[in-house]
């Protein structure tokens, strides 16, 4: 290894360190076979990988412990799942001791939901088998002699292909048939709640609203922007039909406007006769959470940090008060008419389906393929040609991809310079590589090492923090939260060519690369392009240097970036450049519709049958 490794200031990737295992003689390796129960079916998924033994196992056990917890945890944030069998050869006594330790680090056997580091994982997995109807996660350790004959047809598939002709007719049907159709979407992320009424298939409403979830201390702090955004937009939707036009309320559309007032201006617009409730023939929410049947079932997430860590509340409640909001906005939507939430990856990707479906060239895999939203986190989402809304959690951004760093990891994960996760405090994930928080710490980390002057700028600035006393550096989140700006600030360097900003998205694209060898092995069925989106790369020359750090580390992996040139819908076609932020908002429309589609169907199934 290198001297900047054994220093612990470089990162050992672990696609890197399973090239080393792979070219070790066979004598000197085994094999590991992990068999994941996924749902209340039985089907399950399985991933086998090779593992070092004897001397070499003996003399780097730390890092090989690293690695078989990071494969575990790979495979759990990806599928969740009712059991996790490990097996492997029982008389090696230094992988079972190993495995042991390993494996007590998920705490599975905890009565509540307040595990801490890899066992954060299990918490929400636990979460979400409360809505999916299976039991608490457990984990078995076999002998690899017990290895099962397993049924093919039982594996667990997030899509299969079926009739293609249905499927596409019906992601056109739901972006076409809005004729008398009033729908209310919300696109909900970490620093802003973007929200959209789609009328007789034309935009009427668009407001943003600016939020920092994390500062949130107890559950209605969070419900209530979510809740304020619906019952607002359904009053300028009366406003309009009654005045067409909301000029006299343009200044509530400020994204910065604070809840307060957007509450009084709402209220006052109630009180002038204007009806909110029962207004809606769908509501549909994107949030940035595990979503299992219309319930927020993760909790884990960077988001929540404020909810989960207020010491006067019992966090399993606060939790299961936000997992309601689907219940919360019910009376906005007409009698028996649908309310839709799911995970804001998931809510991008069924747009892309739809977008898709009205292409002359669709870049859809049969067995579809990977989104990913590059934002304050970043969120994966699925695509298939039918438009999947997968029950699984797909958590990309949990991967654990650096099994070095060492000193990066001493520090605590508030810090710019960490690489441990906000959620879990485990060092390496995806989670400060491929997001805001990885340009912040790739860039500014480099920076401040470098004593470079641009380092001294953004302190004068007030865009970062630095507290010597306690060596200390963040962002600014109070009392203005000043990360946006930040990412402006650092994305405007590239036309400078800054070398420490442009390194950062290089490195972005080598951390994408090692996530998807890692997908490779856990999806061998789903192609290795991904869809990218989000603020961080609309700048080109950051999508270029991504995609020049990808290439580097894999030519043949492609990446694709969601833009004006990948939509084909009449909707999003007619949008204005300065509405393209609100795009996710927009296509969530046709959620919303193909929801209540189905409920028409259902009830004129229903109706034919009785009669």
């Amino acid at each position: 290894m290198g001297d900047q490794v054994q220093k612990g200031v470089a990162p050992i990737y672990i696609s890197d360190l399973q090239m080393k295992i792979a070219g070790l003689p066979e004598e000197e390796r085994q094999i590991i076979r992990l068999l994941l129960l996924v749902d209340e079916r039985g089907r399950y998924r399985e991933l086998s990988f090779p593992f070092p033994k004897g001397k070499e196992l003996k003399e780097n056990a730390g890092l090989y412990e690293k690695y078989l917890l990071a494969m575990i945890n790979n495979l759990l944030v990806s599928f969740g799942g009712a059991l996790l069998k490990l097996y492997f050869d029982l008389s090696d006594k230094n992988l079972a001791e190993m495995a042991a330790r390993a494996l007590s680090r998920f705490q599975a056997d905890h009565v509540r939901n307040d595990r801490t580091g890899y066992g954060v994982y299990l918490n929400y997995i636990n979460r979400m088998n409360v809505f999916l109807g299976l039991g608490k996660f457990r984990i078995e350790v076999c002998a690899l002699e017990a290895w099962p004959d397993l049924d093919e047809m039982e594996q667990y598939f997030i899509y299969l292909p079926e009739d293609g002709g249905k499927e596409q007719d019906i992601l056109r049907r739901s972006a076409v048939e809005m004729e008398d159709r009033t729908f209310c979407s919300l696109d909900v992320g970490g620093n802003s709640i973007k929200g959209a009424v789609v009328q007789d298939g034309k935009v009427k409403v668009l407001k943003e609203y600016q939020w920092y979830p994390t500062g949130y201390k107890v559950a209605e702090e969070m419900n209530a922007p979510m809740i304020l955004m619906v019952r607002f937009l359904s009053a300028c939707t009366g406003l309009l039909e009654k005045e067409g036009t909301l000029d006299r309320i343009r200044e509530t559309l400020d994204s910065q406007m604070p809840y307060h007032q957007l509450l009084k201006w709402t209220e006052k617009l109630e009180e002038e006769g204007i009806r909110t409730k029962e207004r809606f023939d769908s509501v549909v929410i994107g949030f940035p959470d595990i979503v299992v049947h219309n319930k927020i079932a993760g909790g884990e997430s960077f988001k929540q940090l404020g909810l989960k860590n207020n010491p006067d509340t019992d966090y399993e409640i606060e939790f299961f008060k936000t997992s309601d909001i689907d219940r919360m906005v019910a009376g906005y939507v007409k009698k028996g008419a649908p309310v839709v939430v799911l995970n804001d990856g998931n809510a991008a990707s069924y747009i892309t389906s739809v977008e898709q479906a009205f292409s002359a060239d669709n870049f859809i895999d049969a067995y579809g393929m990977f989104a990913n939203t590059i934002g304050t986190e970043m969120g994966t989402g699925f695509i298939s040609r039918a438009g999947t809304i997968q029950h699984i959690p797909l958590e990309g951004f949990q991967h654990v991809i650096d099994l070095g760093n060492e000193a990066y990891a001493s520090y605590p994960a508030a810090d710019i310079r960490s690489v441990c996760s906000m959620n879990t405090g485990i060092p390496g994930t995806i989670q400060k590589y491929i997001s805001q928080l990885g340009l912040f710490r790739m860039a500014v980390t480099a920076l401040y090492e470098a004593k470079d002057p641009l380092y001294g700028r953004l302190l004068e600035e007030g865009l970062i923090n630095y507290a010597p006393e306690r060596d200390s550096l963040t962002t600014v989140t109070a009392p203005k939260d000043r990360r946006g700006q930040l990412t402006r600030r650092l994305i405007a360097q590239l036309d400078e060519r800054t070398p420490a900003v442009e390194a950062a998205f290089r490195t972005m694209g080598k951390a994408l690369g090692v996530l998807i060898d890692q997908d490779k092995m856990i999806f061998p069925e789903i192609v290795t392009t991904r869809l990218l989106s989000g603020g961080i790369i609309a700048n080109n020359r950051a999508y270029e240097l991504l995609t020049e750090g990808l290439h580097a580390h894999n030519p043949t992996y492609n990446v694709m970036r969601l833009d004006e040139e990948t939509m084909y819908s009449p909707l999003l076609r007619s949008i204005r450049p300065d509405q393209r932020n609100f795009n996710v908002a927009i296509g969530s429309a046709y959620i919303g519709n193909r929801f209540l589609m189905e409920n028409r169907e259902n009830i004129e199934d229903m109706e034919e049958s009785h009669s």
